[in-house]
Order: structure tokens, then sequence, then C-alpha cells
């Protein structure tokens, strides 16, 4: 599956050669309120508990602080995660996998 972080008019047809997309976060019909309530955050992340990094996709599109929040909220729960990055040249998405610091730092402190 493709969790999306955002929608917005591009086009993701290409994206769905890695499978079905889903919104992954909440009010995807209306614009994030990061600039007005502080309080938005994490917990506006829908699939949390249903992203599945051995299986699932994190496609980055739209508000740079969305994305970062994304990011770092999964990065945080799992030692990896795939990202589906666009190419110009080929046209299409390509997978990239982007390990957790966090889990890194966990690694080395336990020995």
């Amino acid at each position: 599956m493709i969790y999306v972080t955002q929608r917005t008019n591009h086009n993701l047809a290409p994206a769905m050669d890695y499978g079905e997309i889903h919104d992954f976060m909440f009010d995807r019909d209306h614009p994030p309120l990061i600039h007005v309530d502080p309080n938005w955050g994490a917990s506006r992340c829908a699939k949390l508990d249903d992203f599945n990094p051995d299986k699932d996709y994190l496609l980055t599109i739209g508000d740079p602080v969305v994305i970062g929040l994304c990011m770092a909220t999964l990065l945080h729960r799992f030692p990896f995660i795939m990202v589906l990055k666009y190419d110009r040249q080929s046209f299409s998405y390509l997978p990239v996998r982007v390990n957790s610091p966090v889990h890194h730092l966990k690694r080395i402190s336990n020995g």
C-alpha cells in the first residue's frame, strides 16, 4: 500500500505500480492547521497503526511540515521506512529506504 502525506493535484498514477493509494493523515479535505493549532501533530496520523514498513510506502507530497511530521512519526516507531521518490528522467516513482536514526542510536547504546 502507498500512504500519501497530503492530497494535491499531482498525477499519482505512476505510483500505483507500488499499490493502492491511501491517505496517511486525517482530514484529507481540509488543509493542515499546523500554523493555527500547536497541538496539531502525530494524532492526525490516521494510518499509523496500519503502516507496515516491510510492505508499505510513504509518498511525500504537500506541505513540508506535514511531510516532516509524517517521516518523524514513522521513523520514531520503525527501524526503517520505504519512501517513493519521483524521478523526473524516467517519469516514475522509485523506492528509497530511509533508516531511522532513533533506532540506530538505541542499538548503539544497548551495545
